[in-house]
C-alpha cells in the first residue's frame, strides 16, 4: 500500500490539501516525494481568496510504501484512532 502523509505549519493544512489537489495528483506527488531524500517534499503556494486576500500554504508531504496492509485495518485507524479535529491538520491519503 502506498500512502502520502500531509501536514504543515498552519491550521487546516489537510483540508486545504484536499481542496487544492485531486486524487489523480496523489500518485504524482508520491512519485516526486519518493525521489527525494527521506521521501519528503514541501509544496508552497500563494492562494488568493475573493481576488483580494492572499496567503501562503505550505504542504509537507512524505511518501510511504507498506506491504500487505489490510483495508479493514485502515478503516479501524480512520474510525477509531484518528481524531476528527487533528485530521484537519494532518492526514494520510491512500494511493490506488
Amino acid at each position: 500500500m502506498k500512502i502520502i502523509n500531509v501536514r504543515g505549519l498552519y491550521d487546516y493544512v489537510a483540508l486545504e490539501f484536499e481542496e487544492n489537489f485531486s486524487e489523480e495528483e496523489y500518485k504524482k506527488l508520491w512519485d516526486r516525494a519518493m525521489k527525494n531524500k527521506g521521501n519528503k517534499m514541501v509544496i508552497n503556494r500563494i492562494v488568493e481568496e475573493g481576488g483580494i486576500d492572499e496567503h501562503e500554504e505550505e504542504f509537507h508531504i512524505r511518501a510511504y510504501e507498506f506491504e500487505d496492509v489490510d483495508k479493514e485495518f485502515v478503516k479501524f485507524v480512520r474510525n477509531e484512532v484518528q481524531d476528527y479535529d487533528s485530521i484537519k491538520h494532518e492526514n494520510f491519503y491512500i494511493i490506488d
